[in-house]
């Protein structure tokens, strides 16, 4: 593969993460068109293990649990009923729904590849470093790039050992500047081939700090 034919390869690599990224944080986030409030989730069991440790939430595991057993979940111990559904659409999303701060999708065999939530309690940087240490990877991408203002920018923790992504606070900079007092907005737990796709092209950990965007 030529040089250019590469730079061509990570950029739409880049560009699907940036697109995981934007369903992760409509599919969790608040909607304040809808009248049905956020799921009271607490931690989701990142912190606590209850009800089950990540990458587990609510007896849902990305890989293992059909479609069926999640959707149950979803009614009787979750209690959400009224749901965003969608199918699975040409740029790299699977079908799946949104239930009020929680969002899942389903791979072709009607399992579980994608489940993602948004805490109902507050969560740091500093707290998830303490229960697993140091993440694998990172990646600082722009979320409303222009070419003359400075836009949005996110990070995204990746911990490779439980295919857990977690999607932080996003600041208003051309850079992330990375503190242990940093809130984790998402949590996402993913199978290993969705997982390969969000991670395959990040950042080195480096610590606390200033971290600058991705160019590939």
């Amino acid at each position: 593969m030529t040089s250019r034919k590469a730079s061509q390869a990570k950029t739409i690599t880049v560009v699907f993460v940036i697109l995981i990224f934007s369903w992760l944080q409509s599919a969790c986030s608040a909607n304040v068109s809808s009248p049905t409030p956020n799921a009271n989730i607490g931690d989701g069991g990142l912190l606590s293990g209850k009800p089950c440790s990540a990458p587990c939430f609510y007896n849902i595991t990305p890989g293992i649990t059909a479609e069926k057993q999640a959707l149950e979940i979803f009614s009787s111990e979750l209690d959400l009923k009224d749901c965003d559904r969608w199918e699975k659409n040409d740029n790299g999303v699977d079908r799946g729904m949104r239930c009020s701060n929680i969002g899942i999708t389903f791979n072709d065999s009607s399992i579980v590849n994608v489940v993602s939530f948004q805490p109902s309690q507050i969560i740091t940087v500093d707290q998830v470093i303490k229960k697993y240490g140091f993440p694998d990877a990172v990646l600082v991408t722009s979320i409303n790039p222009s070419n003359k203002q400075i836009g949005t920018v996110s990070m995204m923790f990746y911990y490779d050992s439980m295919n857990v992504d977690l999607s932080l606070a996003e600041q208003n900079s051309g850079a992330f500047d990375l503190k242990p007092t940093t809130l984790i907005e998402n949590i996402g737990y993913s199978d290993q081939n969705s997982y390969k796709l969000v991670r395959r092209y990040s950042q080195k950990w480096n610590g606390y700090g200033v971290y600058e965007q991705y160019n590939p």
